[in-house]
């Protein structure tokens, strides 16, 4: 989750963020995969609470990516782009 949330809040600033933590998820997805077949180990284990949770979080990806976007924009222009105000308006009413 938290890979998920400095993804898409620094995605502005490098454009190939988005990849390399797309690359670094697969990694993450077939290690734990040959430790659960191959290994049969599982360091830990979430709860079900746990995962409905970080689900829901996952709808503040929308505001987050539209802020990380304003924030750099502001930071390097000194103006604010209609794009990310639109996509704020959005993920406060969604």
């Amino acid at each position: 989750m938290k890979t998920m949330w400095f993804t898409f809040l620094y995605s502005g600033v490098i454009p190939l963020g988005p990849i390399a933590s797309l690359l670094g998820l697969i990694c993450y997805y077939y290690i734990d995969k040959y430790n659960i077949l191959y290994r049969r180990t599982v360091k830990e284990s979430i709860s079900i609470l746990l995962s409905n949770e970080m689900i829901e979080m996952l709808e503040l990806i929308i505001f987050l990516n539209a802020m990380g976007g304003l924030t750099m924009s502001y930071s390097f222009f000194g103006s604010f782009n209609k794009y990310d105000i639109a996509l704020i308006l959005i993920g406060v009413i969604y």
